[in-house]
């Protein structure tokens, strides 16, 4: 389960959701969890509105905060209500490396967007095609898929993976409790293992045309303007 953020801000201000890192893989018996493990930090960014209404003195955040640790045979909930008083200056604020450097780093570690598309073979697997990611090491990648939604597909089948010239191909077997047919999914893609672990947010959308469109689904025109390009190239 997730940890649950309810913040009480200054009227003026906005808080993002947090950015969360790529999850690891925590397999426990027969159970597969995605999760974290020891210390995890989620950097959330915050920023004002509009002008403020009226005076503005200190500005106050509380978080009220639950969350669950595990371990291999229980969870034990938790909760905090904390607490931050940041004063109301005209001086540049002083940050502290330390933390600075942390967050910078986790902000980087985040899932960066990239290209997917999905294809539903029918036969109990889905093909994930993704492009606009970083293959320069992917010879000594491990290479792990993490679905956003439970139930979709096997948690705990490692995906098989296929490269490309534009990127890769990842074949995930489908869940029992899965849809007949898979037009979406969305999940965490990670590349290589340690500080040089790479992670892409993943949200696969299969094609408007089904595969092996005949030419009564494609139409006239387009049948002829298909036929027309493969005459001029075998031609040409």
């Amino acid at each position: 389960e997730a940890p649950r953020f309810r913040w009480t801000t200054p009227g003026h201000f906005v808080t993002t959701a947090p950015a969360w890192p790529a999850p690891t893989r925590l397999v426990i018996g027969d159970i597969v969890n995605f999760g974290y493990e020891h210390e995890l930090l989620l950097p959330v960014r915050m920023h004002p509105s509009g002008p403020p209404d009226g005076a503005v003195s200190d500005l106050s955040f509380v978080l009220e905060l639950t969350w669950l640790a595990c371990r291999a045979d229980e969870c034990i909930p938790a909760k905090a209500t904390l607490s931050l008083s940041i004063p109301v200056t005209e001086n540049a604020p002083v940050t502290n490396p330390d933390w600075s450097l942390r967050i910078d780093d986790a902000l980087a570690r985040a899932p960066q967007p990239a290209s997917a598309t999905l294809l539903d073979r029918g036969d109990g697997n889905v093909i994930v095609s993704v492009s606009d990611i970083d293959l320069a090491a992917r010879a000594e990648s491990q290479i792990d898929f993490f679905p956003r939604d439970a139930g979709v597909v096997d948690e705990g089948d490692s995906p098989r993976v296929t490269f490309s010239r534009d990127g890769l191909e990842i074949a995930i077997a489908k869940a029992p409790s899965a849809p007949g047919e898979l037009t979406r999914l969305a999940g965490v893609l990670t590349l290589g293992s340690g500080p040089e672990r790479r992670a892409y947010a993943v949200e696969a959308i299969a094609n408007s045309a089904p595969v092996g469109a005949t030419t009564a689904q494609l139409g006239l025109a387009a049948a002829f303007a298909f036929a027309f390009v493969g005459g001029l190239l075998l031609n040409l």
